[in-house]
């Protein structure tokens, strides 16, 4: 359980502070979201790429693609979170408990999630999108190719 959830009930005089509302905020709340969405696209994205190319795929995938994927999305999403994450810095309630700063940090982090949450809605919307187009192309073939050779009974 995160420590900024436990907090409250311990009633810390330690648990105070800018940086460390930044720090739980940034790891906690943005950077592992948007780990977990571009993680789900990624896995949309594989299957569009299995159903649409079929055994192609299997010889083209690698451990050493996935490896480099892993580590393309860990560096895209970190650094678009920093990014994003830079007016969190502005921020300044002095000497105040944590959940005070996430409070004014989640008032003002509403365009941040609006805006990732919008992303991802079209992003996998687009990958939906072609992965059924795909299927219907896939299943239209294979109805033709039965009809071209009928089964003897």
């Amino acid at each position: 359980m995160p420590l900024y959830l436990i907090s409250p009930v311990w009633e810390t005089s330690w648990f105070k502070g800018k940086t460390l509302a930044v720090k739980t905020t940034f790891l906690n709340s943005r950077l592992f979201i948007v780990l977990n969405l571009a993680s789900m696209l990624a896995l949309m994205a594989s299957m569009y790429f299995a159903i649409n190319f079929d055994l192609k795929y299997i010889t083209w995938k690698s451990s050493e693609k996935a490896v480099l994927c892993t580590l393309l999305i860990w560096l895209v999403a970190t650094v678009a979170v920093v990014l994003l994450s830079i007016p969190l810095l502005c921020t300044d309630l002095g000497d105040t408990p944590i959940i005070e700063y996430r409070a004014e940090i989640y008032n003002q982090g509403k365009y941040f999630v609006a805006a990732v949450m919008a992303v991802f809605i079209v992003c996998a919307g687009v990958i939906g999108f072609l992965t059924t187009r795909s299927i219907k192309k896939k299943k239209k073939k294979v109805f033709q190719s039965t009809r071209c050779f009928p089964m003897i009974s």
